[in-house]
């Protein structure tokens, strides 16, 4: 055949029905296979294939191929473009499994994730994907593709979002330039020029404005991780390649055989090469992605009526055209599947665990296909006319709910059935005193900490009087006030102390670098009271008794059981007046092995530590174990370092596993008959924890109060533990 040929039957299904040459294209599938197993290869982490996610640069190619062929075929046809019937029949395609794969990701983030403040951002995220529009989401967040951490299990519906936009904006384009200039009888639905003759000089030579246009935006702002990897103004060039390819086709089917074999071969090799040559370093969608959208279009050409001894060959076997169909619906599961098995495991997937994971997509990919997707999509009533287009606000509005739900439970601040009421007399009091009273120091700082959360609430920005003062926390620490805290590798340390060493009452705290942060606090209330004041400190170990997961698998279990017990012996032969607890108890804890429990286990676990321990200072005058202080998810120093940041945007909630700890420790608390002191109110309002209290700024670093914060607690930790 002399000539390539373009059809398109708009009946079948969306992925398969675009020929270009004189039969169907199944190795356009197998292409698809390919871009798709680049992209799984470089979620898993396979090094030699750091850029796979150049297979997304091929989807877009061919997504622009296929959806301008479907537009220059009804448009010869029909001379018109029934815009509202083709996103009907986009809609079918891209949005049933969309919704489904993120509504199982809602549910699976609530019960997986422990913080509450990553499950709020995945329901946001989900939410702004269900409107394809994800992509500008971390756009306008200055988030680029690789410093998104950690990996959103929705993260890569960025693409899908730029393909959908591409998508609406497609047609409106094709159907203006078609219709300029139109003759139109009365009463004829015949309202564009066919896209032949001088039409498809006029089309082509503004397409390629267009995509010059981008092309030239990319290359100017694209940088190594930089947001312009999500913008669909720096990705349009790409969806331009494959549609100017569809334009130029009649050109095509008088190559020779020869030559469209090397073609297709060569281009196949590109894309290959490009996955492999490149990094996630590499400025995409820049000057690098040439590479995978020239090697796109030299396979599609190579394959217009070209011979079996070309890459069509192979990109047709069953197997691959096979994966190819399926492409989209293991796109969508894949990366939620991989995030949310690190999560259970709680670590980093090793090659063998993450392609077990990547089979097991495969597989539930050939379900969803056959059950949900193809169904769907050819199916009534969706396939009825426009009836699809119900579809797009169907999709928002179901995610939308789910998200609502999901953020109340959160805001709720969920506690487990059967805890017991606070039962300590020593829990910072709330600000119930009557107006002429004085207010104590507890709730002093804990106005402070409610006025911050309704300034944050009321859409404050952080003031340039916190902002100057960033630079200075790196050295406001408790580190210097601890000279005395157990080494790694090390079961002891020295001990000692600060106060007068002929003092009457001794106080002792214990615990990991949570209770570090609170070692300046009790040193001035000792400086302020006449205490004598010891410490018994060691990071990444607690004072709970419960296995710490990362230290059965760094092999520290064992260093910190005997640091552990030496300390409780030094504790219990200087007999304090009063023996402090204080910990991090949301660390992962595990049981017999070395797997992480689950939440319930690991509250469990956490309680029977804790007793474990006051018990055994059951003979002492007075032991007080302190609330879980809030860790957020990001370092709130570095949210704080941000241009013109609003205080909201750095305030974190307390968080499902907090409170759960928190709930363990005072059951443990009422069993041993032991005190229990509740310092959230310094740090938290209404379940919200802002990185400041005024003109305070609490952190030094993720969970870590800085020094003078800490500082100025004094008074308020004192009032709590009733020392004058």
């Amino acid at each position: 055949m002399s000539q390539g040929r373009l059809a398109v039957n708009t009946t079948a299904d969306d992925e398969q029905a675009t020929e270009l040459g004189s039969g169907p294209r199944r190795d356009i599938q197998g292409l698809r296979a390919v871009a798709l197993v680049l992209i799984l290869l470089s979620s898993l982490g396979v090094s030699q294939f750091s850029a796979g996610f150049v297979g997304i640069d091929v989807f877009f190619v061919l997504t622009g191929f296929f959806i301008t062929g479907l537009l220059v075929r009804e448009a010869n046809e029909r001379r018109n473009i029934d815009v509202l019937e083709f996103l009907a029949r986009r809609a079918r395609r891209l949005l049933p499994m969309a919704t489904l794969v993120l509504l199982v990701t809602l549910v699976a983030s609530f019960v997986l994730f422990d913080d509450d403040d990553r499950i709020g951002s995945t329901a946001t995220e989900a939410l702004w994907a269900s409107g394809l529009v994800a992509n500008w989401k971390y756009f306008l967040n200055g988030d680029g593709y690789f410093e998104i951490f950690p990996t959103s299990p929705v993260q890569h519906f960025w693409a899908v979002s730029v393909g959908g936009q591409f998508t609406l904006l497609w047609p409106l384009l094709l159907l203006l330039i078609l219709f300029i200039g139109a003759r139109r009888a009365p009463f004829q639905r015949k309202y564009i020029h066919r896209p032949s003759a001088r039409r498809a000089g006029l089309l082509v030579a503004v397409i390629s404005l267009v995509g010059v246009a981008s092309l030239l935006l990319a290359v100017m702002s694209a940088e190594s991780g930089g947001v312009a990897y999500f913008s669909i103004l720096t990705r349009l060039w790409e969806f331009v390649a494959g549609a100017l390819l569809v334009l130029g086709v009649d050109r095509l089917g008088s190559l020779p055989g020869p030559a469209k074999a090397a073609m297709s071969w060569l281009g196949l090799a590109g894309i290959v090469a490009a996955a492999v040559v490149f990094d996630q370093d590499a400025p995409f969608p820049g000057t690098p992605a040439l590479l995978p959208v020239l090697a796109t279009i030299l396979v599609l050409v190579g394959g217009v009526d070209g011979p079996r001894y070309g890459a069509g060959g192979l990109l047709s076997l069953a197997p691959l055209t096979w994966l190819g169909d399926r492409s989209y619906g293991i796109y969508l599961w894949h990366l939620p599947a991989l995030v949310f098995a690190a999560e259970y495991v709680d670590q980093d997937l090793n090659l063998l665990e993450g392609t077990v994971i990547t089979l097991g997509v495969v597989a539930l990919s050939a379900v969803t296909y056959a059950l949900i997707e193809r169904p769907l999509r050819t199916g009534a009533p969706f396939n009825r006319g426009k009836v699809g287009l119900v579809l797009g606000p169907v999709s928002v509005a179901v995610v939308t709910v789910v998200v609502l739900v999901s953020q109340d439970a959160i805001t709720a601040a969920p506690t487990i059935a059967g805890d017991p009421p606070p039962i300590s007399t020593s829990t910072a009091p709330t600000s119930t005193a009557p107006p002429t009273t004085p207010p104590t120091p507890a709730q002093v700082i804990a106005d402070g900490v409610l006025q911050t959360v309704l300034a944050a609430d009321s859409g404050d920005s952080v003031s340039t009087r916190i902002t100057d003062r960033l630079g200075g926390l790196a050295a406001d620490t408790w580190t210097d006030d601890t000279p005395c805290i157990s080494a790694f590798g090390s079961t002891t340390s020295d001990v000692c102390f600060y106060g007068p060493e002929n003092a009457e009452q001794t106080m002792v705290i214990f615990g990991d670098a949570h209770a570090a942060m609170w070692v300046p606090t009790l040193r001035q209330i000792a400086a302020d009271s006449g205490w004598k004041f010891y410490y018994f400190v060691k990071e990444s170990c607690t004072s709970s008794g419960a296995r710490l997961l990362d230290a059965v698998r760094q092999n520290r279990e064992a260093e910190c059981d005997s640091w552990r017990d030496w300390a409780i012996d030094q504790i219990i032969g200087l007999a304090p007046d009063l023996t402090i607890l204080a910990n991090n108890g949301t660390v992962a804890i595990t049981g017999e092995g070395d797997d992480r429990l689950t939440a319930d286990e690991q509250t469990a676990a956490w309680e029977a530590g804790m007793l474990e321990t006051l018990q055994t200072f059951g003979e002492l005058p007075r032991v007080v174990a302190f609330s879980q202080a809030p860790v957020g998810p990001d370092d709130p120093v570095v949210c704080l370092d941000q241009e013109n940041v609003l205080l909201s945007a750095c305030t974190f909630l307390f968080g499902r596993a907090a409170d759960a700890t928190n709930n363990a420790t005072q059951r443990a608390v009422a069993t041993s008959g032991s005190e229990y002191l509740d310092v959230t109110p310094f740090l938290c309002a209404g379940n919200k924890c802002p990185p400041i209290n005024l003109a305070d700024i609490m952190y030094s670093a993720q969970g870590q109060l800085t020094r003078s914060y800490a500082v100025k607690l004094a008074p308020a930790i004192a009032y709590g533990l009733g020392i004058s």
